[in-house]
């Protein structure tokens, strides 16, 4: 295989290369490694899926934010770069950082009891169950 190599091959790898912006938000992402030294604002995020991580860069007001939030999961919203050839970006400008709930903070099933009394309108549970399935009890 052959290729030629013509004055077009530079600015065709760069435009390859150049992030293309877009909006949008990362959802259930790790905050971790977070770097303030001398005002860098920095942060990579871990998401569940997608890329294996994202460098995001925070202004100064999402500080208290992002050091409340490290070690756990977070929603980010802002500009986000990635390479054109990508599925994924690899870095952010946040714009908004939401701590999202540990599973420690979650309800347990015990808390759950008795939050709908009277969900089943006077029905025992098998014949709700039946009468939502469609089928005869």
């Amino acid at each position: 295989v052959s290729f030629e190599l013509d004055s077009t091959i530079p600015r065709k790898s760069r435009d390859l290369l150049r992030p293309a912006e877009e909006y949008g938000s990362v959802a259930a992402g790790m905050l971790d490694a977070i770097n303030i030294h001398e005002g860098a604002n920095v942060f990579t995020l871990y998401p569940d899926v997608g890329a294996p991580k994202i460098s995001c860069n925070f202004p100064k007001a999402l500080l208290p934010q992002a050091l409340e939030a490290i070690g756990n999961f977070v929603e980010i919203r802002g500009q986000f770069r990635k390479r054109r050839s990508a599925r994924f970006p690899f870095a952010a400008t946040v714009n908004e950082l939401e701590r999202l709930p540990g599973q420690e903070e979650a309800p347990s099933l015990m808390d759950l009891r008795g939050i709908a009394p009277d969900l089943t309108k006077g029905l025992a549970s098998v014949e709700f169950i039946s009468k939502m399935r469609g089928v005869s009890a």
